[in-house]
C-alpha cells in the first residue's frame, strides 16, 4: 500500500482516548504523518472551538486545559455561556498535529493556521422551526439543542452533555433556540434510540435534512440537506487536488460511514458501533489503545 496523502480521522471513539484526550503516542503518529508530507484532517461532529481546544497551538495551553474543560462539562445548566478552550488550544510546542478539520459533520470548515471558520452548509432556521415541530410532535420528552458553529443553545429537556464543551446557553423557547443562524440541530431522545427516532421522522423530514448519530444512544444530529463527512472531506481535497483514492479515513460512529465509504482506505477501531465494524474490511484497536497511532505508525513510520 503506498502512503495516503491525506488522514482524515473522527476524533470522539476514535482519535481521543476514553478522556476525551490525545495521547502523546497519537500526538507523536500524526506528527509523523505530517512529516512524511501527509495532509492531517479532524472530521468531527464537533464545533471548530472545539478543535481548536485540541489542536490549537497557542503557547499556553496544555492537557490541564482540556481536564479543566471536561470537569467543566459535567457542571449543571450555566446561562453564563463560558467557552472552552477561549485562551488558546492544548498542543505543545513541537508544531501542530493537524492541517484542518472538517467540522459538525461536514457543515463547517476550520483552517488552524490561519483561524478561519467557513459556514458551508448553514441549516435554514424555518427549516428548523418545522423539525422542532415535527420531533415534538411525534417523539414527546425530547430536548432540543443547536450548533451555532460558535456556541449551543438548548432547551430545559436536552439532557446530552459532551466532554469539553463549555459554551453553552440554557435557554427557554424555541425562539431563543433559533435566535442565531445554525449549521445543526441536536434531539436528545427519551429512550435514547436514535435509530428507532429517525425512522418516526424520515418520512416527514428525510428530503429535507441530513440526519446521523454518534453512538448507540446518541442523540439525532440535523444538518441541511447532504451535509456529511464525506461531502466536506470531497469539498476539501479538491480544493487540495487530492483524489479520494489517496485518502486514509479512521472513525467509529455511524456519522462516520459516508467518510469510511468514501475513502480510499478505511479502518474502524475495534470500539466502533456495531454496523461501522460490519461495513469496514479493515479494523484496528480502540481508542483506549492508541488504534489509529498504530496504523500511522505502520504507514509512516
Amino acid at each position: 500500500m503506498s502512503r495516503p496523502r491525506l488522514v482524515a480521522s473522527d476524533l470522539d471513539g476514535t482519535l481521543l482516548d476514553t478522556a476525551s484526550m490525545l495521547t502523546d503516542r497519537t500526538r507523536a503518529a500524526l506528527r509523523l504523518a505530517r512529516s512524511a508530507g501527509a495532509r492531517v484532517v479532524a472530521a468531527t461532529a464537533r464545533p471548530p472551538r472545539i478543535v481548536a481546544l485540541l489542536f490549537g497551538g497557542h503557547e499556553g495551553g496544555e492537557d490541564g486545559d482540556i481536564r479543566e474543560a471536561v470537569a467543566g462539562s459535567r457542571d449543571a445548566d450555566s446561562r453564563d455561556g463560558r467557552r472552552a478552550g477561549a485562551d488558546g488550544g492544548t498542543e505543545r510546542s513541537a508544531g501542530p498535529l493537524i492541517d484542518a478539520a472538517v467540522c459538525v459533520n461536514g457543515a463547517v470548515r476550520y483552517d488552524l493556521a490561519s483561524g478561519r471558520v467557513d459556514i458551508r452548509h448553514p441549516l435554514d432556521r424555518d427549516l428548523a422551526a418545522r423539525v422542532i415541530d415535527e420531533v415534538h410532535r411525534r417523539i414527546p420528552g425530547s430536548g432540543i439543542a443547536v450548533e451555532t458553529g460558535e456556541r449551543v443553545f438548548f432547551d430545559r429537556g436536552y439532557r446530552y452533555r459532551p466532554t469539553l464543551d463549555r459554551n453553552r446557553i440554557l435557554v427557554d423557547s424555541t425562539a431563543e433556540l433559533l435566535a442565531e443562524p445554525l449549521v445543526k440541530l441536536m434531539v436528545s431522545l427519551p429512550d435514547r434510540n436514535p435509530e428507532a427516532a429517525w425512522a418516526l421522522l424520515r418520512p416527514i423530514l428525510g428530503g429535507r435534512v441530513a440526519c446521523t448519530w454518534a453512538e448507540l444512544t446518541a442523540p439525532l444530529e440535523i444538518a441541511a440537506p447532504a451535509v456529511s463527512k464525506a461531502g466536506g472531506l470531497a469539498e476539501l481535497c479538491a480544493d487540495w487536488h487530492i483524489d479520494p483514492a489517496e485518502v486514509l479515513a479512521f472513525g467509529d460512529g455511524p456519522n462516520d460511514l459516508s467518510m469510511l465509504d468514501w475513502a480510499g482506505t478505511a479502518y474502524a477501531v475495534a470500539n466502533a458501533h456495531p454496523a461501522v465494524l460490519a461495513a469496514t474490511v479493515n479494523h484496528t484497536a480502540g481508542n483506549g489503545d492508541d488504534g489509529v497511532a498504530r496504523i500511522l505508525e505502520k504507514l509512516y513510520g
